[in-house]
């Protein structure tokens, strides 16, 4: 159970990073 909260925390991080990455990459 814990690993699986971990897992998606990764996965919403990572997410997060990459919505934010190709938010700047539009940007410039």
């Amino acid at each position: 159970m814990k690993q699986l909260t971990l897992d998606s925390c990764t996965q919403n991080c990572t997410f997060r990073l990459f919505i934010m990455a190709t938010m700047l990459w539009f940007e410039h």
